[in-house]
């Protein structure tokens, strides 16, 4: 048997609800001329390349640095996944439109210096995520707007330029049938794993414009576990009899005393995507653990930097985790306040005549890490690479209790979880 790991993620911004951009007596203002000059309206600006870090992981703008582990922390002894790199596709879309204090926030959460490199740094990102060797993983965006509203012809074409977005118009005043439609769009682009993201309630006559955006991934372990067996597992509601899978093989490996934690890379196949499992000493760590990388997220990468091939016993637990939570929370928590604000909001360049705030922001995943995956049978003989017998030194990691995880392709985090229970 082999093992499989598929991860869903939906992220969705809805109902940023309209109302004319005014001035200060409150009468309905021209865009300005600043406004029509912008990055997203102008076809003569040259391209601004972003200069990547060498490092393990991408940690730059506060998305990257903060998103996973603010979404770890809201709740403490509780599973969780959330996508960090999907939840900032939205924003560089938003990016393109923005103006004044959200341009600056939106800069700062993206991790760059100005709107100029907005293009090539998703360019580049969303190329790298295409053509990832080994696993399969689909992305897609769509904008949904009101029909009473028109998109900025400079942002549609950037969007769909840039991010690959395609638009479709909606009958606000139809939530149902507006909720149903994107549903179903949500379930075919997540081949069933999310099949209802939207409420009907969340959907009102003001709601002018939609981000939708779907990321699914499936992947193979390059070597597939041995043998399953149960085992206690320690949360902190008390020991649990959980199943649980192990592995004898050659992996990336580091003890970090600074962290507290053993550290270990578990590839899939194309050897260009994996799972780090960060497990605390303590069966008690895993809070002290989050804090510690939220005070200094820098202190991950240089734990990563130094992982070497090492002997391992691999234990790991299978488990399901699905998750949904206020988005929103999370976009504030990494500064990024002025969007969610009708008088504050900058968000000029995306609906004409108009400018759109957010008004609720949802997140939803599903994990699951098991031996199955019926799905994915057809290639399964391509991963039946035995382990070969380990000598007497070898370590054991296992991960029966708390642990942080995050699957990782090209630097980035395209998943981070928790798994207490």
């Amino acid at each position: 048997m082999r093992l499989y790991f598929i991860l869903v993620y939906l992220g969705i911004i809805v109902s940023a609800r309209k109302h004319k951009h005014k001035n200060v007596e409150g009468n309905t203002t021209k865009e300005t001329t600043q406004t029509k000059m912008r990055y997203i309206e102008s076809e003569e600006q040259d391209v601004e390349h972003v200069t990547f870090v060498d490092t393990y992981l991408d940690f730059r703008g506060t998305m990257r640095k903060q998103f996973a582990l603010e979404a770890a922390l809201v709740d403490h002894a509780r599973n969780m996944i959330c996508s960090p790199m999907s939840a900032l596709m939205p924003l560089g879309k938003l990016a393109l439109g923005a103006e004044g204090k959200s341009e600056k926030e939106l800069l700062k959460a993206l991790g760059l210096s100005n709107s100029k490199q907005i293009e090539s740094s998703f360019a580049h990102l969303i190329t790298n995520m295409q053509y990832l060797p080994g696993v399969t993983l689909d992305v897609a965006s769509r904008i949904y707007v009101g029909s009473e509203s028109t998109l900025n012809r400079k942002f549609e074409k950037h969007t769909k330029q840039i991010f690959k977005s395609s638009c479709q118009k909606i009958d606000a005043s139809d939530p149902s049938q507006t909720a149903s439609m994107i549903n179903d769009w949500v379930s075919e682009k997540t081949r069933g794993k999310i099949k209802k993201l939207v409420r009907s309630s969340d959907i009102s006559r003001d709601t002018s414009l939609i981000l939708v955006n779907a990321i699914y991934f499936y992947g193979s372990w390059n070597n597939q576990f041995s043998r399953t067996y149960t085992d206690d597992f320690h949360s902190p509601s008390g020991t649990h009899r959980v199943p649980m899978m192990t592995r004898q093989g050659t992996y990336n490996y580091y003890q970090c005393d600074t962290l507290n934690a053993q550290i270990v890379e578990i590839p899939y196949e194309g050897g260009q995507s994996s799972m780090v499992i960060v497990l605390p000493y303590s069966k008690n760590g895993l809070a002290v653990l989050l804090r510690a990388l939220k005070l200094a997220p820098e202190l991950l990468n240089q734990a990563l930097e130094k992982m070497k091939k090492t002997d391992l016993i691999l234990c790991i637990p299978k488990f399901k985790i699905e998750t949904e939570i206020d988005l929103g929370a999370l976009y504030k928590k990494v500064g990024l306040r002025s969007l969610f604000d009708v008088r504050k909001s900058k968000l000029t360049g995306i609906v004409d005549n108009e400018s759109v705030h957010i008004s609720k922001a949802i997140q939803k995943a599903v994990i699951e890490v098991n031996e199955k995956g019926t799905e994915a049978a057809a290639v399964s003989v391509l991963f039946g690479l035995g382990s070969s017998p380990l000598g007497p030194n070898a370590i054991i990691v296992n991960a029966n209790y708390p642990f942080y995880f995050i699957v990782s392709a090209n630097k980035e985090q395209l998943f981070v979880g928790t798994f207490y229970n």
